[in-house]
């Protein structure tokens, strides 16, 4: 599984090995609930930002390389996304959008992470909602749970402090 944020800033290159620039964002096709390709930013301040398609990636890791650019496109990207109120069934606002989950193979989405503030954040940690669990709008996303048996959440791994006892 990966996140958006695995790919941002990661350099893109063609197979000529020339740098092309540094992907900026994702674009997004909810209708299919897949990630289509990514949106470059130029090297220079000139270049105006340009698209690569999910199908034109030869490889990744920590850089992409690719076989063409698209000039244009009619996805969305997620920073449209990124921000808006997540709505539970019950009216209440669970959160704001911050990340997207999309599957490694296909880049198929799986889900949406939700920020609930700090101090929720860091205490109970963050929602994640599956894909089959909200509806995309205008102005907001429509949470709406069909399982309520099962709460998913990312938290923050618990951090060792203390002192002395692998140190020497």
């Amino acid at each position: 599984m990966y996140k958006r944020k695995d790919f941002i800033w990661m350099d893109v290159y063609n197979l000529k090995g020339k740098k092309i620039g540094v992907i900026t964002d994702l674009l997004i096709n909810m209708s299919e609930n897949a990630v289509k390709g990514f949106v470059i930013s130029g090297t220079s301040i000139l270049k105006r930002s340009s698209t690569v398609l999910a199908e034109d990636i030869v490889s990744f890791n920590k850089y992409m390389i690719i076989e063409k650019l698209n000039k244009s496109h009619s996805y969305l990207s997620f920073d449209d996304l990124r921000g808006l109120e997540v709505v539970d069934d019950l009216g209440d606002i669970d959160g704001i959008v911050e990340e997207i989950i999309f599957d490694s193979s296909n880049f198929k989405i799986k889900g949406l992470i939700i920020s609930r503030g700090i101090l929720q954040n860091f205490t109970q940690g963050k929602k994640v909602i599956l894909q089959q669990d909200y509806i995309i709008g205008d102005k907001n996303v429509f949470h709406v749970n069909k399982n309520r048996k099962f709460n998913f959440v990312t938290i923050f791994h618990k951090l060792n402090l203390e002192d002395g006892e692998n140190e020497k």
